[in-house]
């Protein structure tokens, strides 16, 4: 894709951004800041390429966030559950589900979701971000540390170093000024993982 300034960057990658942009919309109901977008973009590109909706290797990660079920269920059950109003948004956006069904979530129905609905598992990634009470860093190597120890943790065989490299070589910088260009948004942050999101 060709932007107004010549530049080239991948068209997926844009288009990933875009629908980021529309998910922190939809499920906040304010606008997404440029932290969030940063991060959750980072986070898809490194833990997936924007490729791999499955784990590679068989392992149970799924989507381009690549969340395991296990993990999503436990945002439903120790998180959710508790935030019934944030629960209702994710659930009658992407889920189709109503508030009763809360306790008939399926490890095999959010697998699925995680894979194929990029809008749940967008907004699953940013809900596990938001379990952690520290603000979204507001520098390009502290959002790659930040997914390190929040969501890839000292378990995962992610490091830092790549997750800037894969910044990089998407020229993401770009694609976030070009979407904030697009969108009208304004660049900067809102807030840190704020109570009112919770």
């Amino acid at each position: 894709m060709r932007l107004d300034d010549g530049m080239l960057v991948d068209e997926n990658v844009y288009n990933i951004g875009n629908m980021i942009l529309e998910t922190v919309r939809q499920l906040f109901d304010r606008p997404c800041c440029k932290e969030e977008l940063q991060l959750l973009l980072g986070t898809a590109l490194v833990e997936s390429d924007l490729t791999y909706r499955k784990q590679l290797g068989g392992g149970p990660a799924r989507g381009y966030w690549q969340m395991e079920p296990t993990t999503a269920v436990d945002i439903f059950d120790n998180y959710l559950h508790f935030r019934y109003n944030l629960w209702d948004r994710l659930c009658s956006l992407w889920l189709h589900l109503v508030p009763v069904e809360l306790n008939d979530v399926q490890s095999e129905d959010l697998a699925w979701h995680l894979e194929c609905n990029d809008k749940f598992a967008c907004a699953m990634a940013r809900i596990h971000y938001l379990r952690d009470p520290n603000p979204i860093p507001t520098t390009l190597e502290g959002q790659a540390a930040y997914w390190k120890s929040v969501y890839n943790t000292f378990l995962g065989a992610g490091t830092v170093s790549k997750y800037l490299e894969k910044w990089k070589e998407y020229s993401c910088d770009l694609v976030v000024e070009e979407l904030f260009r697009d969108t009208g948004l304004v660049s900067g942050f809102l807030g840190e993982n704020r109570e009112i999101d919770r």
